[in-house]
């Protein structure tokens, strides 16, 4: 006997050919195929023997982690990225008009700039002697308070937010942008996906169609981890192993179930076999 083997079952195309294994059980280019995901598409295209079990479909997910704790730059978040221009610009531009009118004085650029950045920072200055100095004071002092007063309603945020638990809410999450979904390539999880007659299954596959977040089984996700704001669907059995493989800290297998496959068996071999991984 001859053993061949492909790393998935195939899919049907678009324009009704079938890929990888199926093509070749379809063209009787070989005898048997094993661990072939039993679907109601592929039952009208080939013979499959009685079958040895039922896997649920689901997905590992990244858990949220909250910005005090995923960046070092925490502290920065109370205000946004203009309002740190905004504030980087009103520290140079002041120090450079306060040098340049009092140049006489003791006024020089870094020596005004440094002091305006203490005011911020709460120090105290003696120095009052001129009028657009003290104004510039109280405009420091006032950005301080507002930052001050932001950054005790940042801190009283949750560290970390809640997790997706269902596919509704995976497909939402993806269609906003703010997570990534993988499946494996050549899987008839995708074409179920695709063929399903609820929307969010359809928009969660053509996401990632649109995206070719199709994955491959040596790609680098299977050993060190899908990333975050990431999913990956599949088999619950599979994706418990790779639960603990990655990091069952960071990720959790959802507890939703999309569909059943049934996954097949043979009693008798012989003749030419392409051995396949569950699809």
């Amino acid at each position: 006997m001859k053993y061949l083997l492909r790393m998935n079952g195939g899919v049907l195309n678009k324009d009704g050919n079938w890929t990888a294994v199926l093509v070749l059980l379809q063209k009787k280019e070989l005898d048997v195929g094993l661990s072939v995901t039993m679907t109601d598409t592929r039952l009208n295209t080939v013979q499959f023997s009685r079958s040895y079990g039922k896997e649920d479909v689901t997905f590992i997910v990244s858990k949220p982690t909250s910005s005090l704790t995923s960046s070092n730059f925490w502290y920065l978040a109370p205000f946004e990225s203009n309002i740190w221009i905004f504030i980087s610009l009103y520290l140079i531009l002041t120090s450079g008009i306060l040098s340049t009118i009092n140049k006489k004085s003791n006024f020089l650029f870094l020596k005004t700039f440094f002091s305006l950045l203490g005011s911020l920072m709460k120090q105290p200055i003696s120095n009052y002697k001129s009028v657009l100095l003290a104004y510039m004071l109280f405009m420091s002092t006032m950005i301080t308070l507002c930052y001050s007063a932001l950054l005790l309603s940042y801190l009283t945020l949750p560290l970390n937010t809640g997790t997706i638990r269902n596919f509704e809410e995976l497909s939402e999450a993806v269609q906003l942008g703010k997570y990534r979904c993988f499946v494996e390539k050549g899987s008839a999880i995708g074409t179920s996906f695709r063929d399903s007659k609820h929307e969010h299954f359809r928009l969660l596959f053509e996401n990632m169609e649109r995206n070719n977040w199709f994955l491959k089984r040596s790609d680098d996700v299977y050993r060190k981890g899908s990333g975050k704001n990431a999913a990956f669907i599949s088999h619950w059995s599979i994706l418990v192993i790779l639960n603990a493989v990655w990091d069952s800290e960071a990720y959790e297998v959802s507890e939703d179930v999309c569909m059943y496959s049934r996954l097949s068996t043979m009693e008798s071999l012989q003749g030419k076999i392409i051995v396949v991984s569950i699809f």
